[in-house]
């Protein structure tokens, strides 16, 4: 049997039932790009004298939280976990693609003895410089690939080279925030990321205080004073997170790797920390902030607690409560009793809350693929049984097909379907109570509003829809992934119309030669008999990652690679040839990321006067700029440069590309 349903963007929908199951319930919608929080509901009940509850800060209550951070797909992390562990102490590895060496059975082993796999992107780019969808993948496909890794949930993540700004990249900071946000993380490595941030919603999103614990060479003069730092100022700190973290990169060599095991133990020993990895803190710090404990309006001593869903929080880390007064007689959750333990102050308790038996998360992880982008599709190996696909229908909405060939009813189903920035509603949050054996439903999710911003559609659509559910008595989670084909409409940009070459040693790049190359008309001849002296367009591909006021030197070509490499650090420049339309007589503007060294335009030099040209008289222009790297371009990846060029401070629409 097949049923299809239409859904309104955050519309919760109950089948099977009149009303949501007792312990499941949705909290109000954060953010259009957070979607509704699905929380947990439970009972509690505190007999005896009457009590102050607070929830504490810190699990245990103690003043700090001390946990570790550790970033990329190096496979001296396993050593750095091994030290870790036989210090006591826990952290979270951020790692990026999961492909060869560094696939599976890596983020399996960085996750045992407490530790923890976080997100880092795919390919460890400059967010900053990437298409908004490319963004959304990169950040978000990591979190499906690695959970899928590890059978665990990651809710935090770490931002490669910390970047998630640029000066000359305004649009970046909003579109990271939004891909961060729809993505489903809710915790972040970077302090003012969460607490700096105009685009985070109010209340969301948790960090910690870094300690830099000596990438290669561990300084124990260095960390303490910094340890002593925080210490010495608390409420400063602590205004911030209740946490201290150490890291960042895994480069020390054994020698250094024993000195921090005896410099973990001066800490991980003391009373008034908590070591923990990242994905329990981010889970602990959340529940702090959305759980509310409201007083029964019937019965004394009786609380409804809703918290987030361990599923939603990433790690079902029990919530602690200090209670004042008395010792209670008996504290109980949802009937059962739980343990009060006495603290320095007589007139103080704490009680930890756990979360209900079979609502701690998902056990298993697995994804399915559709869409022109893939190449083949991939169903969910973990569950045989099980077909969801997410699919982009004709009228820009969504199709959700969950097909359960079956012998087991699958139940208490919360899907958020995330979807890329173009769609100003970026999570949709729908329930479904069971799905019956040998059964399928479809759910059908409108568009609703769309940017019109042209430059949101660049690159692959990708989306995936988070099914959590529970089969066969395991709680489980599989992404619906979809990636479509990239987007054929043709822009008129400095990506995918400047012709590129280079790089070259300064002596090779002469004025004169130059001139004749940037005559409106005349070819575009190659400069040298090595690759580097082609002129050559964006690879497609390429063109398609990246912002469109960039221009890009990296070439796929194996030939390029090899010549281009002499260049690194070194002193060089790059050409770079687009031609432009002017309606009316104006001077051209030109930003540049790097110095331009030469500009020519049809045939002369054109020096330039706080960017600005002479006035250029109406009609076709060829501009040849020759750009200094400033010993900073990479050429062994796409790296692509900022270039605008614009009139009247208006950025120029009509570019054309050079003959070759």
């Amino acid at each position: 049997m097949n049923r299809s349903l239409s859904f309104s963007l955050f519309r919760l929908l109950i089948i099977g039932g009149a009303s949501l199951s007792a312990q499941v319930v949705t909290a109000e919608v954060i953010s259009p790009n957070v979607g509704a929080m699905p929380v947990v509901e439970q009972r509690l009940v505190i007999a005896g004298p009457a009590t102050e509850v607070e929830i504490a800060p810190v699990f245990g209550d103690k003043d700090w939280a001390l946990t570790a951070r550790w970033d990329d797909n190096n496979h001296n992390s396993l050593n750095m976990q091994k030290t870790m562990a036989a210090a006591g102490m826990k952290g979270t590895f951020y790692l990026n693609k999961s492909s060869g060496n560094t696939g599976r059975e890596f983020a399996r082993k960085l996750s045992e003895d407490g530790s923890s796999v976080g997100g880092h992107t795919e390919n460890h780019n400059f967010l900053t410089h990437l298409s908004a969808n490319r963004i959304f993948r990169e950040i978000y496909f990591n979190r499906i690939t690695r959970e899928a890794d590890t059978d665990r949930s990651i809710n935090t993540f770490a931002f490669p080279f910390g970047r998630y700004k640029e000066e000359g990249a305004p649009m970046a900071f909003e579109r990271i925030t939004q891909a961060w946000l729809r993505s489903g993380y809710h915790h972040n490595v970077y302090v003012n990321f969460i607490l700096k941030n105009p685009y985070m919603p109010s209340g969301f999103g948790s960090t910690g205080n870094q300690i830099y614990a000596g990438d290669r060479k561990i300084e124990p003069e260095k960390f303490h004073a910094q340890m002593n730092r925080i210490m010495d100022a608390p409420e400063e700190y602590k205004a911030k997170a209740p946490a201290i973290s150490l890291g960042v990169h895994t480069w020390q060599p054994a020698a250094e790797l024993v000195k921090f095991e005896a410099l973990l133990l001066e800490y991980t020993q003391r009373e008034d920390f908590w070591v923990c990895n990242q994905s329990e803190l981010a889970s602990y710090l959340l529940q702090v902030v959305q759980t509310k404990i409201t007083p029964s309006s019937e019965r004394s001593n009786e609380y409804e607690l809703i918290r987030p869903t361990a599923a939603f929080a990433g790690d079902p880390i029990p919530l602690t409560l200090r209670l004042s007064g008395p010792k209670p007689d008996q504290v109980l959750l949802d009937g059962q009793p739980l343990e009060v333990a006495a603290t320095a102050d007589s007139m103080q308790w704490l009680v930890n809350l756990p979360y209900p038996a079979g609502k701690k998360g998902p056990s298993l992880v697995d994804w399915t693929s559709n869409g022109p982008g893939f190449a083949k599709v991939k169903r969910a190996e973990k569950f045989p049984d099980l077909d969801f696909k997410l699919s982009l229908n004709a009228a820009a909405g969504w199709d959700l097909s969950l097909e359960n060939k079956g012998a087991d009813v699958v139940t208490d189903l919360q899907i958020a379907v995330r979807l890329p920035l173009v769609y100003e509603n970026g999570v949709s949050n729908h329930y479904v109570k069971t799905l019956p054996a040998d059964d399928s439903l479809q759910l059908n999710i409108p568009a609703g509003s769309m940017s019109e911003d042209f430059s949101l559609r660049d690159g692959r659509l990708f989306a995936a829809a988070q099914i959590d559910f529970t089969y066969q008595g395991e709680e489980a989670r599989i992404y619906a992934v979809y990636e479509g084909e990239v987007d054929p409409t043709p822009t008129a940009s400095i990506r995918d119309l400047s012709l590129v070459a280079g790089p070259f040693s300064s002596d090779e790049i002469q004025a004169d030669m130059l001139l004749p190359l940037s005559q409106l008309g005349a070819e575009l001849t190659t400069l040298n008999d090595s690759p580097l002296g082609q002129w050559r367009a964006a690879d497609p591909q390429w063109s398609q990652d990246f912002v469109r006021d960039r221009f890009i030197t990296f070439s796929p070509d194996a030939a390029w690679k090899s010549a281009a490499a002499a260049h690194k650090r070194q002193p060089s420049q790059v050409l770079v040839a687009v031609e432009f339309l002017l309606e009316n007589p104006a001077p051209l503007t030109i930003d540049s990321e790097r110095s331009v060294a030469l500009a020519l335009v049809d045939g002369q030099v054109m020096p330039l006067q706080g960017g600005k040209t002479a006035t250029l008289s109406a009609g076709l222009h060829r501009l040849l700029l020759c750009i200094d790297t400033e010993k900073k371009m990479s050429f062994s990846r796409g790296e692509p440069q900022r270039l605008t060029l614009s009139v009247n401070g208006q950025p120029l629409t009509d570019l054309k590309s050079p003959s070759n």
